[in-house]
C-alpha cells in the first residue's frame, strides 16, 4: 500500500514539474515571438484627443 502511495505521489510530482516546465518554455517562446513582431511595426500617424499629431516614421 505504501509503495503504491509513494509511486503515485512521485508520478503526480513529476507530472506537475513537467507541466510547469512546458508552460514556462511556451511563455518564453511567445514573448520572443512578440518581441520579433514589434520590431517591424509599420509606419503610422494618428491624432490624439487634444488634436496633436503623433507619428512613427522610420
Amino acid at each position: 500500500m505504501k509503495k503504491k502511495l509513494k509511486l503515485s505521489i512521485a508520478i503526480v510530482l513529476l507530472s506537475t514539474i513537467g507541466f510547469l516546465g512546458y508552460k514556462i518554455s511556451s511563455k518564453l517562446s511567445y514573448k520572443k515571438e512578440v518581441a520579433e513582431r514589434t520590431k517591424t511595426i509599420p509606419d503610422f500617424t494618428f491624432n490624439t484627443i487634444e488634436g496633436a499629431c503623433l507619428q512613427r516614421i522610420v
